[in-house]
């Protein structure tokens, strides 16, 4: 379909060697209004509360959304132009006159389309001609940030949450990443796991809970264990803020998904035993 093909045409752009650092970020801006705009679902409710909690009123607010007044503008090492917002913002208006019931279209084949190829190029450093692990950090940050949105912008009851989700936690985990040099780049992971846990369902929770999908239980054990790190050891004040919430997030998903266990007990055994054999080999 349409979208389909035009956001393989934005991600071939955003990696393309001929395009400088302020594209890249102007094409994931459009990624991620347009994924946000086919959604029409609302946003930032959960994580809002649990930053509230963490005693960070601003945590959850996207890099791209709330610049920083004092940000430096990577194009000309000036002050940083606040034009990219007014996009985001006239969708996120454009939505309040839409009732939530609205029919969701950023659909699984939409949202695999726009998220795998992302997530499989990002780091073909040689053959784009950028460096995200290095120089071009912004452009990683914002990339992070954008598949958060397309997770969220899936919808707690879309078909490819789950797969994405363990996918972008997975990748968002990698130590190069969560513990790269630049601070921008941390928050965004950091940012982006949140958006992540928002947007998980307590059935998908359940299903990684009891075996059904290791990848996302891999992730959810991440949650618990490397973010709660951050948490006490980053030298960021806002790193540990937002890896606190992520830790809020994630317990309060796994909380509510172990309260609505299943009721048939048998086939608990059952999910029970497959699942001690995996972790036997």
């Amino acid at each position: 379909g349409a979208p389909i093909s035009a956001g393989t045409a934005a991600i071939q752009e955003l990696y393309s060697p001929h395009v400088d650092v302020s594209q890249r970020l102007l094409v994931l801006d459009s990624l991620a209004a347009a994924a946000a705009d086919l959604s029409c679902l609302p946003t930032r409710s959960r994580i809002a509360a649990v930053a509230q909690t963490a005693g960070s009123s601003n945590m959850y607010s996207s890099p791209s959304e709330d610049t920083d007044p004092n940000a430096v503008d990577p194009r000309t090492g000036g002050k940083a132009s606040r034009t990219r917002v007014w996009g985001v913002r006239s969708l996120r208006k454009r939505h309040q006159g839409r009732p939530e019931s609205s029919c969701n279209r950023f659909t699984a084949d939409v949202a695999l389309a726009w998220s795998l190829p992302t997530m499989q190029q990002f780091d073909v450093k040689t053959r784009h001609g950028i460096d995200l692990m290095g120089k071009d950090f912004l452009v990683l940050g914002r990339l992070l940030v954008t598949l958060g949105g397309f997770v969220e912008a899936s919808g707690q009851v879309g078909p490819a949450t789950p797969t994405l989700g363990a996918a972008l936690l997975e990748l968002v985990s990698v130590r190069d990443i969560i513990h790269h040099p630049q601070v921008f780049v941390r928050r965004c992971a950091l940012y982006a796991t949140a958006r992540t846990l928002s947007a998980l369902s307590v059935a998908s929770v359940q299903a990684a809970l009891y075996g059904h999908d290791l990848p996302l239980a891999r992730g959810l054990e991440w949650i618990q264990e490397g973010v709660q790190h951050m948490h006490m050891e980053d030298a960021d004040d806002e790193c540990r803020n937002l890896a606190f919430a992520c830790y809020q997030l994630g317990a309060d998903i796994l909380q509510r998904a172990q309260a609505e266990q299943p009721a048939d007990v048998m086939g608990q055994l059952l999910i029970d035993i497959k699942q001690a054999s995996v972790y036997s080999l």
